[in-house]
C-alpha cells in the first residue's frame, strides 16, 4: 500500500519473487482454481479488511473475470491462467481486453503458473491495442497441510512443500504436541478436566487416548494438549462425558504457535522458529 493505494503492479512482482523459490514438475491436478486460492490467500492481509475481492465477477451479458479486486473504490482485474504456450496466451491477453473494455479500465493484469522451469519467471508490461496488461508468470509450489482440522474447528495449520517433515510431524510414535482451546456447553468441572487428563476409552475406535494436559481456563473453556491424533479426538472424548463442543480452536503445534494471526492469514515460518522445528523432528533445515 503506497499514499493510501493499492500498488497491484508490485502485489504481482512480489507474489512471484515469493512462490517462484521452488520449482516442480507439471502436476496434472494443478488447475487454475488452486492457483486463485494460492493469491488470494497472499492478497487477503495486504488489503486487510479495507479492500474486498470478487471471484469470478459476472458481466451482464455472462462472461466472467477471474478475479476483481476493490481497494478504497479502484478496482483491478486480474486473468489467472496455466501456461500453456504463447498462443494460448495471446487469446488470455485478448479475452482480458474485453474486460477492460467492459469495465472501462486502461489496465488489466494477467498471472500465469507456468511449469516449464526452463520459461522466464517474473513480470513484464505489455500494450494490447490501447490497453496496458501487466503480465507476471511464476512456479506453482506444491503444499501439503501438516495435520488436518475438521469442518467445525479452525485453528492454525500448517503447509509445507517438505515430505519429510510432515512424515515427522504426524508420526503418533513422536508423540509432537498440538494444543488446543475448547470451549464446551457445560461448566468445567474439576472432575471432567481430570478425567480428560487421564485418558479416555473410545468405544467407537476402539482406543484409550494417551494422558494429556488439561488446564482450565474459565467456566465453559479449558486447554489441552495431545500427543496423538485420533479422528474427532477432542469432541470424542467430551462426548464420552456428556459434553458437547461449542468451539475448537487449535493453537500451537510443536513450537509454533497461532498468537495473534487472524483466521484466513497466514506468516512464514522462518529463523529460529523453522530451525527449532527441524531441530525437534530430528532433522537439519533445508536450503
Amino acid at each position: 500500500i503506497k499514499n493510501h493505494r493499492l500498488d497491484m503492479d508490485l502485489v504481482l512482482k512480489k507474489f512471484v519473487e515469493y512462490f517462484s523459490e521452488i520449482c516442480v514438475d507439471k502436476d496434472e491436478t494443478f488447475i487454475e482454481k488452486f492457483g486463485r486460492k494460492f493469491f488470494l490467500v497472499y492478497l487477503k492481509p495486504i488489503i486487510n479488511g479495507t479492500g474486498n475481492y470478487y471471484i469470478e465477477a459476472q458481466t451482464r451479458d455472462e462472461r466472467r473475470t477471474d478475479v476483481i479486486v476493490d481497494y478504497l473504490g479502484e478496482q483491478f482485474t486480474i486473468e489467472l491462467k496455466i501456461w500453456h504456450g504463447n498462443e494460448y496466451n495471446e487469446r488470455g491477453e485478448r479475452q482480458l481486453v474485453d474486460y477492460l473494455e467492459y469495465f472501462h479500465q486502461d489496465k488489466g493484469y494477467m498471472l500465469s503458473f507456468n511449469f516449464n522451469q526452463k520459461k522466464e519467471i517474473g513480470v513484464k508490461e505489455v500494450r494490447v491495442g490501447t490497453k496496458t496488461i501487466v503480465e507476471a508468470v511464476r512456479y506453482p509450489v506444491r503444499l501439503t497441510y501438516a495435520g488436518r482440522l475438521d469442518k467445525d474447528s479452525d485453528g492454525l495449520i500448517i503447509l509445507t512443500n517438505d515430505g519429510e517433515l510432515i512424515q515427522r510431524m504426524m508420526r503418533g510414535a513422536n508423540r509432537h504436541e498440538k494444543e488446543y482451546v475448547v470451549k464446551v456447553d457445560r461448566e468445567c468441572t474439576e472432575d471432567f478436566l481430570v478425567k480428560m487428563s487421564q485418558g479416555v476409552y473410545l468405544k467407537e475406535l476402539n482406543e484409550t487416548t494417551r494422558p494429556c494436559a488439561v488446564e482450565y481456563i474459565g467456566k465453559y473453556t479449558f486447554r489441552i494438549t495431545l500427543t496423538q491424533g485420533l479422528n474427532r479426538q477432542i469432541r470424542r472424548m467430551c462426548g464420552h462425558f456428556g459434553y458437547k463442543v461449542k468451539s475448537l480452536t487449535r493453537v500451537r503445534v510443536m513450537n509454533i504457535e497461532l498468537a495473534g494471526l487472524k483466521s484466513g492469514t497466514y506468516r512464514e515460518v522462518r529463523g529460529d522458529e523453522l530451525a527449532k522445528l527441524y531441530r525437534m523432528c530430528g532433522m537439519s533445515e533445508k536450503r
